[in-house]
């Protein structure tokens, strides 16, 4: 993702996290909450939890998959996905239906 379309700052984070908009399943928490700008702005993060510094930057590139997928980027939010443990027994087309099934609501506002 080019970085204008990326959330980087841990403040970016914090924001969204305290506003505790949240739509929650299995595979994934999403905050978000709606920007001022004309595109999404994504920010993912991978717990130490779900192994090491290779299989975060691993996970975190499929669900960058799953998002630049979804086509989403043409409404205006801010959205931190955060993954959860589920994520590492599921196959890519579980992940990206349960994404799309979450992304929906969100979008539709």
């Amino acid at each position: 993702m080019k970085k204008h379309l990326r959330l980087l700052k841990n403040w970016d984070f914090q924001k969204l996290l305290n506003k505790k908009q949240q739509v929650i399943n299995k595979e994934y928490v999403i905050y978000f909450q709606p920007n001022n700008l004309k595109h999404v702005r994504i920010g993912i993060s991978a717990s130490k939890k779900l192994g090491n510094a290779v299989m975060r930057v691993k996970l975190r590139r499929q669900v960058r998959n799953i998002v630049r997928n979804n086509h989403i980027f043409e409404n205006s939010f801010d959205i931190v996905i955060i993954i959860r443990k589920n994520f590492l027994s599921n196959d890519h087309q579980t992940n990206f239906n349960s994404f799309a099934k979450l992304i929906k609501p969100i979008l539709s506002k």
